[in-house]
């Protein structure tokens, strides 16, 4: 590769780049991007002739990217979200937001109680822009580690390395079933490790939840038959509603729709099911901003949110 070359190129001859590998069409690309065919693929050949390597194979089902593109962009799609963030935070300057906060959070934050406190957040701090990503905690604690986020929220699994946790408050999962089902009639307890037997809908992997499940069924040198795995917990309680398998949800979640799901809930006499969210931000943070919206976020006022008020 000549670096030379590569630094001289311009961002509108990568994002052109990159709408090629999401459209897999030149003429696509081009057309999203408001300029010729011909001067897109004028651009793409200086581009490739600085990369000093084929970044597409052209065929009759359009562009594939080659290992050397696949490498590429990589790191072109994490260029693009900078400069795009940047632009967003220079434009957001001329309206007043003079700061951005990067939020990372598990789906047993955002699903309970963390919209109602980023509302409030935004009445008592106009001028601070919150940016919201939703992980599974691994990937949350990871992000802030690793600076692709300020501040994290996510179920505690233990110390990690480089990061301060304060807690933030106690997560209960519960097993949601539909209403229909045999088990459906009581409220007692229920082993997890009792109903491996049955079909399972998940959340992807990396969820907390996912893990103490998988680790329980170990325990006992049973399987776990997890028929469907999705990113969002609403989802997940659409299919168990639809009768395709049982779950393990926060009872923050499911209890406000159960009606209207027709759903019903069991609690988990596992001692894992109990659980901790904790407010994550890194140890070497001084930044006083960061602070503040840290201790709102653990002091705030929970009485209205899906995991207080609505809970009956």
């Amino acid at each position: 590769m000549n670096t030379g070359k590569l630094n001289r190129i311009d961002i509108l001859s990568i994002r052109l780049a990159v709408r090629c590998l999401q459209s897999t069409s030149l003429t696509q690309a081009a057309a999203e991007e408001h300029i010729a065919v011909g001067a897109a693929s004028r651009r793409l050949q200086t581009l490739e002739a600085a990369v000093g390597s084929k970044l597409f194979e052209r065929g009759t089902k359009g562009l594939t990217p080659t290992l050397s593109g696949k490498v590429f962009f990589k790191h072109a799609i994490d260029l693009l979200r900078s400069v795009d963030s940047a632009a967003i935070e220079l434009r957001d300057l001329t309206t007043g937001t003079r700061r951005h906060i990067r939020l990372c959070a598990s789906s047993a934050a955002i699903d309970q109680f963390l919209p109602q406190l980023l509302s409030k957040y935004r009445l008592m701090r106009p001028e601070i822009r919150i940016e919201l990503d939703e992980q599974v905690s691994s990937a949350v604690s990871k992000a802030v580690v690793d600076g692709r986020a300020d501040l994290g929220v996510f179920v505690y699994a233990g110390g990690v390395a480089g990061l301060s946790t304060t807690r933030l408050c106690s997560d209960e999962l519960v097993l949601a079933l539909p209403r229909s089902h045999p088990m459906a009639g009581s409220r007692d307890a229920v082993g997890f490790t009792e109903l491996l037997d049955e079909d399972w809908i998940s959340l992807t992997e990396g969820a907390s939840m996912l893990g103490l499940q998988q680790q329980a069924a170990l325990s006992v040198n049973k399987s776990f038959n997890i028929r469907m795995q999705v990113r969002s917990l609403d989802v997940v309680c659409n299919l168990v509603s639809a009768g395709l398998g049982l779950a393990l949800v926060p009872k923050g979640v499911i209890v406000p729709i159960q009606r209207s799901l027709q759903l019903a809930w069991r609690p988990i006499e596992d001692s894992w099911s109990k659980r901790t969210l904790v407010i994550g931000i890194r140890e070497d943070s001084v930044d006083p901003e960061l602070v503040a919206f840290a201790q709102f976020l653990a002091t705030a006022d929970r009485s209205q949110t899906a995991n207080g008020a609505r809970q009956k």
